[in-house]
């Protein structure tokens, strides 16, 4: 079956017919607040590949808000053209034409909310009572509207709300906000904690100053602000340092960008709290331009979206695209005056620190190319899915390629005007019952994928999605958070998570979100084994174990370095009998099942994912008591991990005292 279908596109894609006709499609894009044109916008127009002759081209609005396009097509066929747009919120809305050899003028309009300008979600809080939080809106953006989800099920639409929880313990909070006219969108979430104590509530703050000139050592005083009855401090200062005192003092021996955290607790453990900054130190290695960017066909390959993949806390971006021309935008788009080669360059600039980086772009029809291929679900092409391009980075990483396109009704999926490269391909269904997301090369691991080496291409790239194992639903659900802090916004939506049964088989995945969230709502009772999967990152695989006692799973995890782990605090299972005591002071003691053997990894992470304490024991034939030396640990919070050969993953809060 894949080879007869194989072979019709084949001849579909190289043998066109010899005689062409048109399809006139043009229309109208305006605000659906408002009714105003929509200038200067994206439209996307594509044919089915049952048609005969695939035809792709991107044509934009101009200042009444029309567009219009004249398709190819077979002369006297009859076949079905989409016509699509992003709205503000990245919403795709779709037309489709089914045209005949009677009629080849077609008419499509849409009413999409249009983003007129920029607004950010940010909120504080603090505790004023047991039990009882209150949240301050500190968003950008003009009369915008706001939606709380306070973690509970309960929800919220006032600017400023307080909101009383029924348990103390930790919540996950999000706010939304838009502008009354639906023109920007933004979200944030971030973790609290409820204190059900009806002693004062900690919360942590703190701010810093340079007590240095700008050259090594680079001196900061950090000064303590947090509120509440507070009897530990700890500070994580981003370069393996740390320190139990109240506004310690801190050098820097080399410049560049340290994130830097708070965590306070208060003499019953009652309350605990923190807080994290990134703090750029010194010169210019603060921060690190970066870029990607991709053809926009409007009429030519001379238009081209750049997307800026810096890293740093930025606050200017200046673009020169090596023409004469530039732009203050963070992610512009340009159009050049005709083929050649030209020299882009990014600069950046933030506090204290400034990069620049080019690369050459040649416009040229030699160094262009098509990539497309065909997508199984099993022996027939794939219905509804979307595919990925990442493009491997000069770092050795991969940044997503240009935007993501949904396969047409034959599975089949087209890129045009890709340069020089090499890329990794993944197609998404959007079932998650049935396939995992597959790579080409047929595997769901990017470690493991095909790459694609242009300019030598070698189309179609097929790609044959790896079928799930049998997930069996139930009473349990598992939902997550991913701290996307950097990760560029355009990856986190591009993250699948990736379930997995008791023996390691794929059993089903969830898209996270761009606020890095994602779900798994019914579960059986039992073991499961959960990983990020991204293009260019290594992720951990979490064992959770869903039981009566414990149906729900809230699963956190870190983007560090260049992996996304999960150091969230997970309750021992039947291997671990006891792990004491907690507080430690100079020896923690870790008792296993007698009937456990197994070579136990050992890790200590501080808070902020920095370990500090690594090695390898191994128990059974009577020796099931594990002991690890505390005494030289500052006074402060620790996360323990203990993994065995066999797959299970423990991961303990633990706390330093006197």
């Amino acid at each position: 079956m894949k080879k007869l279908i194989l072979n019709i596109l084949l001849l579909m894609l190289f043998f066109p017919a010899m005689s062409q006709g048109w399809v006139y499609v043009h229309g109208t894009i305006t605000d659906i607040n408002y009714g105003n044109p929509v200038p200067d916008h994206a439209v996307t127009i594509m044919t089915d590949s049952t048609n005969g002759a695939f035809y792709y081209n991107v044509v934009y609005t101009d200042s009444a808000g029309v567009y219009y396009d004249d398709v190819t097509v077979m002369s006297d066929s009859s076949g079905v053209i989409y016509v699509q747009t992003l709205d503000c919120q990245d919403y795709l809305h779709q037309a489709v034409v089914y045209y005949n050899p009677n009629s080849n003028l077609y008419t499509e309009d849409f009413q999409i909310c249009y983003s007129t300008g920029p607004c950010e979600a940010y909120f504080t809080y603090y505790q004023p009572a047991s039990k009882t939080i209150q949240f301050v809106d500190q968003s950008l953006g003009d009369q915008i509207s706001w939606y709380w989800h306070f973690g509970d099920g309960e929800i919220s639409s006032e600017q400023n709300p307080q909101h009383i929880y029924d348990t103390g313990g930790w919540y996950t909070v999000s706010l939304y906000i838009n502008s009354q006219d639906s023109g920007c969108f933004g979200d944030f979430s971030r973790d609290i904690y409820v204190s059900d104590s009806t002693a004062d509530p900690c919360r942590a703050a703190f701010i810093y100053y340079n007590d240095s000139t700008n050259t090594p050592p680079y001196n900061y005083h950090f000064i303590d602000q947090s509120t509440g009855n507070i009897t530990l401090w700890y500070w994580s200062f981003g370069d393996g340092e740390t320190s139990t005192e109240q506004s310690p003092y801190h050098s820097y021996q080399e410049p560049g960008t340290y994130d830097i955290c708070l965590h306070i607790s208060g003499a019953d453990s009652s309350c605990y709290d923190y807080t994290c900054e990134t703090v750029v130190v010194g010169g210019n290695t603060g921060c690190q331009a970066y870029f990607g960017y991709y053809a926009v066909p409007q009429g030519s390959p001379d238009s081209f979206h750049f997307y800026d993949l810096s890293t740093g806390e930025i606050i200017t971006w200046s673009w020169s695209f090596g023409d004469g021309t530039g732009s203050e935008e963070e992610n512009p788009f340009h159009t050049y005056p005709g083929p050649g080669t030209y020299s882009a360059c990014l600069t950046i600039t933030g506090y204290n620190c400034t990069d620049t980086y080019c690369q050459d772009i040649v416009i040229s029809d030699t160094v262009y190319h098509q990539l497309y291929g065909q997508v199984f679900a099993g022996n027939f092409p794939l219905q509804m899915g979307t595919v990925m391009l990442f493009e491997m980075n000069p770092n050795g990483g991969y940044s997503p390629f240009g935007e993501e396109w949904p396969v047409d009704s034959n599975g089949v999926y087209y890129f045009t005007l890709v340069p020089d490269g090499i890329y990794l391909i993944l197609a998404v269904p959007f079932d998650s019952g049935n396939y995992i997301p597959t790579y080409f090369g047929d595997v769901i691991n990017w470690q493991a994928a095909t790459q694609v080496i242009l300019g030598n291409p070698e189309n179609p790239y097929n790609i044959n999605l790896v079928l799930s194992g049998q997930m069996t639903p139930g009473p349990g659900s598992v939902s997550g958070q991913i701290n996307g802090a950097g990760l560029n916004r355009t990856e986190v939506d591009k993250i699948n998570m990736i379930l997995m049964n008791e023996i390691g088989t794929a059993i089903g995945f969830s898209r996270v979100s761009g606020s890095g969230s994602f779900e798994f709502p019914s579960m059986d009772f039992g073991i499961y084994y959960l990983r990020a999967e991204l293009s260019g990152i290594s992720g951990d695989n979490m064992k959770m174990e869903i039981t009566a006692e414990n149906p729900h799973i809230d699963v956190f995890l870190n983007f560090s370095g260049n992996s996304i782990l999960g150091l969230d605090e997970t309750n021992p299972g039947e291997e671990v009998l006891s792990i004491y005591p907690n507080p430690v002071k100079n020896q923690l003691n870790i008792l296993f099942d007698p009937a456990l053997t197994a070579k136990i990894n050992i890790e200590i992470f501080t808070i902020a994912g920095q370990r500090i304490y690594h090695t390898s024991e191994s128990v059974g034939d009577g020796q099931n008591t594990l002991s690890i030396p505390f005494s030289d640990f500052p006074e402060g919070f620790y996360l323990l991990r203990l993994q065995s050969e066999d797959g299970f993953n423990i991961v303990k809060k633990l706390i330093k005292s006197k």
